[in-house]
């Protein structure tokens, strides 16, 4: 037996079509054994149900920014944050017209401006804090390689540090950005990879999700 593949003198059979044809090639070494490509005029691909990935000080970020945006915490303080600067410029702008003090509309168009531009500091700010976080708390967990498996109607997750089974009823919802892939569990659990660094084609990643019945939303202008 030689990894997924077995022979039988000229012939080798693939453990997943149990067909023996005489030009068998892997689409992948063979500790990829998800992957059965067979050719005889056309190479044909058994679909994947199992992949490899890798986190990076860069994914733990990115995973952090997405679960901040779409926060309602972190957005009623953005969103707090920006009415306090607007209520500041236009108490300025009022007292500049009532004082006939002109100069005050300096500092009021800069706190316009700076209306403007809130939302790009605050991501900028909660990042920095985030990096900071991460480095003190994290670093361990840079490089992590784990593995995704789906099988009879369950997710199994592991790494070299912890495991997590769950049935697929239990997600909540899987989402797409141009970079990563997020799964979020029903009690708030998340499972995140990059695409970038991960074994398998995302297209091939996101056809297996679907095939197990489960939406992918594709999220655009979003890393």
């Amino acid at each position: 037996m030689n990894g997924a593949w077995i022979r039988h003198k000229y012939r080798m059979k693939c453990p997943y079509t149990k067909q023996s044809v005489s030009n068998l090639t892997p689409n992948f070494p063979p500790r990829h054994p998800a992957f059965c490509v067979y050719s005889s005029y056309k190479n044909k691909a058994m679909p994947v149900n199992r992949f490899q990935y890798t986190v990076t000080e860069q994914d733990f970020l990115d995973f952090q920014l997405y679960t901040a945006m779409h926060s309602q915490s972190h957005s009623a303080q953005r969103n707090r944050g920006r009415t306090m600067i607007f209520l500041a410029a236009v108490m300025t702008a009022y007292t500049a017209f009532r004082l006939h003090n002109y100069f005050l509309m300096i500092p009021t168009a800069f706190l316009l401006v700076w209306v403007l531009v809130y939302p790009r500091y605050y991501k900028q700010r909660i990042k920095s804090m985030y990096r900071v976080h991460n480095r003190e708390q994290l670093s361990a967990r840079f490089g992590e390689t784990g593995t995704i498996e789906l099988k009879d109607g369950w997710i199994y997750s592991h790494t070299s540090k912890r495991e997590f089974n769950a049935d697929l009823s239990t997600i909540l919802r899987i989402d797409e950005t141009q970079r990563h892939f997020f799964i979020r569990f029903i009690d708030g659990f998340y499972i995140f990879f990059s695409k970038e660094r991960v074994d398998t084609d995302p297209n091939d990643i996101r056809k297996l999700f679907e095939e197990a019945g489960l939406r992918v939303n594709i999220l655009k202008n979003t890393r």
